[in-house]
């Protein structure tokens, strides 16, 4: 049976006026949580009919816009960690290469774990991190390397001192999270914030505007791969990049002035929606 999407020659209005809606909630999310936003823009272009591999594949797309848009904001703001970015993005690209090719290969018949792997994935996310208190303490005692920096806080009106840790640590978990990212259609904002919030003692608004220089580069290789696998429906990006540059340009200008502990509720509470639809799009395809 045919979707809805493969009947169309171009987009019809309603599905303009989804896409864009849902990529400017995407784009205006995205930043403030430092994610890219593919946690909302997959579901729903699978909603519309778009089939889980190429909604990964314009997630990708987008998802590149947006955090490319929201890293320039934050660079000029002067919050991001440059080395650590640098160091954790081009690993995050060699994995997202690996990832990339895994998702071509999965058959149609086993997408389905696609979505069950995406929500287990959240899921995880959501329970670590009501485990942990919001600190900008390493969790982890090992490794030798060590920075310090510090940012403006505008919230708090001051400076903040702090201390970058674990290298050694974070690199694998970062090349395991940018394979798993491609794959579902995720800058991995969510596990680059984790990472470098619990394991490398980044202060949250630290870690949020250093996720997009990572997500930036992770989608690059994504997209690069799916681009010549002709996954990319142009129909579909070009309303989702629209949204993202709209969204990114408004959230990058706020998010060091809201509190960071409504930023982490934020963050939980969107990651448990998402994850929660997901989880029941791959049973309705088991049952199916």
């Amino acid at each position: 049976m045919m979707t809805r999407l493969e009947y169309l020659t171009a987009v019809d209005l309603v599905t303009f006026i989804i896409v864009i809606s849902m990529s400017i909630f995407a784009g205006f999310i995205g930043p403030l949580i430092g994610i890219g936003g593919g946690v909302i823009i997959v579901p729903v272009l699978t909603m519309i009919g778009l089939s889980i591999k190429k909604a990964v594949a314009c997630s990708m797309l987008a998802i590149f816009t947006t955090s490319t848009m929201a890293l320039v904001n934050y660079l000029r703001q002067k919050i991001v960690s440059r080395v650590t970015g640098l160091v954790l993005g081009l690993v995050a690209f060699l994995g997202a290469h690996v990832g990339s090719n895994i998702l071509i290969s999965i058959p149609k018949n086993f997408e389905f774990i696609i979505y069950l792997l995406f929500a287990l994935t959240l899921y995880t996310v959501v329970i670590t991190q009501l485990r942990f208190k919001t600190t900008t303490k390493s969790k982890f005692k090992i490794g030798k390397i060590i920075l310090h920096e510090k940012y403006f806080d505008k919230s708090l009106n001051k400076y903040v001192d702090y201390e970058v840790k674990n290298f050694p640590l974070a690199i694998p978990i970062l090349f395991t999270v940018s394979i798993l990212a491609s794959i579902l259609g995720l800058g991995g904002g969510i596990f680059n914030v984790l990472v470098m919030t619990y394991v490398m003692g980044l202060p949250i608004k630290v870690a949020i505007a250093t996720s997009p220089l990572i997500i930036s580069l992770i989608s690059c290789s994504a997209t690069i791969t799916y681009a010549f696998k002709g996954l990319i429906v142009k129909e579909i990006v070009i309303p989702c990049i629209l949204g993202v540059i709209i969204g990114s340009s408004i959230s990058s200008q706020i998010m060091n002035r809201i509190r960071s502990k409504y930023l982490l509720i934020m963050f939980k509470v969107i990651v448990l929606i998402i994850a929660t639809e997901m989880m029941y799009r791959s049973f309705s395809l088991i049952t199916m």
